[in-house]
């Protein structure tokens, strides 16, 4: 999966930009408007594809005078499709934490660093997930469940919270961790961290 743009996994198509540059405004927009934020296509494509859309229904064109206004048309049976696409990241955040948060002992914490919280994690990439736990044992195949979920390998750095505490300082994964991490589970390294000051 894409975690920059999701919806890019499910339509790679131009189709997909021209949808999530309408889904990132709640405003009409022109289709030149729309040309100018996509990331890919020519005016003449972008036109061609607000054609197609508006005639699925997808999309909702209002002309006033000359010109066209272009907005989703949330209301359409495919809408829920492409909504989950756009909330693929916080999707797999919250599965992740349901996942872990059904084991015998939960993880201390759990928090995904690297190229995914910042939307940079493109279908090539590992899911980098910390997993700060009890003792050295995971209960369930968590690193299979992530590739099953994105397509994404996933690598996990599992540390018992002493080892945390005594690597902070030395270890670069976790220092990317306390700086750019997300917790979806748990306690943040900076409250264990803070802690033992």
């Amino acid at each position: 999966m894409d975690f920059g743009d999701p919806l890019r996994s499910l339509i790679p198509s131009l189709d997909g930009a021209v949808l999530a540059v309408l889904a990132g405004t709640g405003r009409p927009m022109t289709g030149a408007r729309i040309a100018r934020l996509s990331s890919k296509g020519s005016d003449s494509g972008i036109r061609l594809v607000l054609e197609r859309l508006v005639r699925e229904g997808l999309v909702v064109q209002e002309r006033i005078d000359r010109s066209s206004l272009y907005s989703l048309n949330r209301e359409h049976l495919l809408w829920p499709a492409i909504d989950a696409a756009f909330t693929a990241r916080q999707e797999f955040e919250r599965r992740l934490a349901a996942t872990v948060e059904q084991w015998r002992r939960p993880p201390i914490g759990t928090i995904v660093y690297g190229s995914a919280p910042s939307g940079q994690a493109g279908p090539d990439a590992d899911i980098d997930v910390l997993l700060i736990v009890h003792d050295d044992e995971l209960e369930t195949d968590l690193g299979g469940a992530i590739e099953r979920w994105t397509g994404n390998r996933a690598h996990l750095l599992v540390l018992r919270e002493d080892e945390v505490i005594a690597e902070a300082a030395a270890n670069p994964a976790l220092a990317d961790a306390w700086r750019h991490g997300r917790r979806v589970q748990g306690s943040t390294l900076s409250e264990l961290l803070g802690a033992e000051r």
